[in-house]
This record gives C-alpha cells, sequence and structure tokens, in this order.
C-alpha cells in the first residue's frame, strides 16, 4: 500500500485549528514568560486585577469566554510547565499560533428525508428497595 501523499501546510493548519489550540492569553504567557515572571516575583500575583486588564486588551481564554482569574492563573501555570519542559528537552520556547482559520469543507454533511431517530425505545425504569424488598416497577401497586 503506497503512503498517503500528505500536504505539511494543510495538516499544520488542521491541526492548529482542532480543539486544542491555545488560547491567545497562553500564546502571550509562553512568548512573555520570562519577564512576566520577573514581574511577579516583583509584584506578586493579583489575578483579579490581572484579568480584568488582560480582558481589557480584549484577551479571552480558549473557548471565547471572558477571563477570570482562575482561568489566568491556570493558563500562567500550564505556560510554566510547558516552558520549564521545553527548556528541560533542550528545546527552543516558542508559541504555536494562537488560532487559524479553518479550511472550507470539501464535502456537504449526508442528510437523509426519511432520517430515523437513534433512540427508539423509552429507557426502563430502575427497581427501588422498599422495606429491604426490591419493588417492580412494571407493577402496579
Amino acid at each position: 500500500m503506497p503512503a498517503p501523499d500528505l500536504d505539511i501546510e494543510k495538516l499544520g493548519a488542521a491541526m492548529a485549528s482542532g480543539l486544542r489550540r491555545r488560547s491567545p492569553l497562553m500564546v502571550w504567557f509562553i512568548e512573555h514568560h520570562d519577564e512576566f515572571a520577573a514581574l511577579l516575583d516583583k509584584h506578586g500575583a493579583h489575578w483579579k486585577g490581572l484579568a480584568e486588564h488582560f480582558a481589557a486588551a480584549g484577551l479571552v481564554s480558549r473557548t471565547g469566554q471572558p477571563l477570570t482569574p482562575r482561568t489566568v492563573e491556570n493558563y500562567w501555570l500550564r505556560a510554566r510547565r510547558l516552558v520549564a519542559k521545553r527548556r528541560a528537552e533542550g528545546r527552543p520556547v516558542t508559541a504555536a499560533p494562537a488560532s487559524t482559520p479553518e479550511p472550507a469543507p470539501k464535502f456537504k454533511p449526508l442528510t437523509t428525508r426519511n432520517a430515523v431517530p437513534l433512540v427508539t425505545q423509552q429507557p426502563r425504569p430502575i427497581p427501588t428497595i422498599r422495606n429491604g424488598e426490591a419493588t417492580n416497577p412494571d407493577r402496579r401497586i
């Protein structure tokens, strides 16, 4: 079987546009790791104020939601771990792009006129225990 002919740019775009792409803030934390770490050492972390500052700059979470103090702190902790791991491996510390436009689909989704629902039966009720005896939910009391 011959090896498939894959275009590396298309593959990279598909990987970057997937669900695991990084938020713009995470990319910024990776690119400015040393400077931000120095600021935290000097001034300490006030995550609520930082979240407000980053939100005012137009940054959002990976899913497009407004930043919360906990999200900002978690992004920073993840960026620290990633930078430390890459440095320990001797790899350069660069961030992947925050997002790439999704390519247009090659095919239209398949639709059928006579669609059948996947669930055709109602789920059966679960038996319960009363006075130490299991009750039959199908039996009328």
